[in-house]
């Protein structure tokens, strides 16, 4: 197993001192597959890979729980441990391509850095080796684009060269953040054609972090949804999309625009989306028992008072809901 995190909880800051941001949270991740984190915005996705990484900003710590890279405790490790783990045995795609690269710097020094950092090759083949790098991804005249800086780049480019970042000292564990936020339908299809691309030829785990049910159904060969820093429901993609047993994942899949043909689309008529009513409790504020409770238009009376545990529902198809 390349990456299993076991009953994680991770504490944040509040005006009344620590609350729990992330519970009881278990993911498992095998070689050469990818697991998608999904859910709305402050469900706890992003703070789950940061911890992973031991990337946790200042006021956020685990509190309890394991986290294992290829068998390794992370959380027992000392930041200079994690800073020598971090580029070779984990990497991460960040959020914001048009943020994440240092502006002063050529995209190909930054590349060269990770090279040389983690002795992937020797300082005389470093530039060779970002150059092939460059053009494996699909960047055009690679070798004019490793003395490019990144206000040269579109943001679908500069999400190449992240990609580039994270995959050339041959990590067992690839976490992407929203890799197609703010790019264009086209962009994003090539970047996830790209992730599975670069999967294949070197046999990595991917921790897929989207709020694009589309993205994952595309990459994913699992699928767990968060809300609210608890797992709601978790299985094989195709499962999890085609027979979703928990409410709040229904909810997502009636959010998620689809191409509809008919009638209604000839008459310029757009299709309804069935909005979730309510928003995510922030921490400290959740509900006693399921932390969908008070959005949940199946709600029982024990769902308000007593947290459900996982049920089975199918093979390796699990939900935490009462119903």
């Amino acid at each position: 197993m390349v990456l299993a995190v076991e009953n994680l909880f991770i504490h944040g800051p509040s005006s009344s001192g620590p609350v729990a941001v992330v519970e009881s949270l278990t993911l498992a991740l095998p070689a050469a597959t990818t697991l998608a984190l999904v859910g709305e915005s402050g469900c706890g996705k992003t703070i789950t890979a940061l911890s992973i990484m031991g990337l946790l900003p200042p006021g956020f710590f685990i509190t309890s729980g394991s986290v294992k890279l290829g068998g390794e405790e992370l959380t027992f490790l000392s930041k200079t441990e994690l800073r020598q783990r971090r580029g070779k045995s984990m990497a991460m795609i960040f959020q914001e391509p048009m943020t994440a690269l240092n502006p002063v710097m050529t995209v190909g020094r930054q590349i060269t850095e990770v090279l040389l950092t983690h002795r992937v090759c020797p300082p005389s083949q470093a530039r060779d080796k970002a150059i092939a790098l460059l053009g494996q991804v699909g960047l055009k005249e690679p070798e004019k684009r490793f003395s490019s800086y990144p206000h040269e780049f579109s943001g679908g480019m500069r999400q190449r060269v992240m990609c580039v970042m994270a995959i050339c000292a041959n990590p067992q564990l690839i976490i992407a953040d929203e890799p197609t936020t703010a790019l264009d339908a086209t962009v994003q299809a090539q970047i996830l054609e790209l992730l599975r691309e670069l999967q294949s030829q070197s046999g990595a785990a991917i921790l897929l972090i989207t709020h694009n049910l589309l993205a994952a159904s595309i990459l994913a060969d699992r699928l767990t949804v968060l809300y609210a820093g608890s797992v709601m429901e978790t299985g094989p993609t195709a499962a999890v999309l085609n027979s979703p047993a928990h409410p709040y994942t229904r909810g997502l899949l009636g959010s998620q625009p689809r191409l509809r043909l008919g009638r209604d689309a000839l008459c310029g008529i757009p299709p309804t989306l069935a909005a979730i009513s309510g928003q995510v409790p922030p921490p400290g504020r959740r509900p006693l028992g399921c932390a969908f409770f008070s959005r949940c238009p199946q709600a029982l009376k024990d769902c308000r008072d007593n947290r459900p545990h996982p049920v089975s529902k199918g093979p390796e198809h699990q939900a935490a809901c009462f119903r």
